[in-house]
């Protein structure tokens, strides 16, 4: 994703906090275009892939996806965040007609 033509973001979730009933878009913010680190480009396509099949509630390719990312960036928050979430949905699976927002339930 392109903010305007300089600025490279990954879309990481759409949430819902506390107190909203309009869900959001969560970006993270990459850097430049053009100046980013390959590994950088490669974690934010194989996360993004898999923050699309995880919407879809496949569970066993978002997995590979987020491990892939895992094995370029170890340390990634987000996919350790979302292959935490396809692990816990592989045991209980949520409703077939959720609409993929994640409902943030703390403050």
């Amino acid at each position: 994703m392109l903010a305007g033509k300089t600025i490279a973001a990954c879309e990481l979730d759409t949430i819902c906090v506390i107190g909203k009933k309009e869900a959001l878009r969560v970006y993270e913010i990459l850097g430049f275009t053009g100046m980013l680190p390959q590994g950088v480009i490669q974690t934010a396509s194989l996360y993004e892939n898999g923050l699309s099949v995880y919407r879809h509630q496949n569970w066993e390719s978002a997995t590979k996806y987020f491990r892939r990312a895992l094995a370029v960036k170890p340390k990634d928050g987000s996919s350790q965040t979302m292959l935490a979430r396809c692990l816990n949905s592989k045991i209980q699976p949520p409703n077939k007609t959720r609409d993929g927002v994640y409902a943030i339930k703390t403050k």
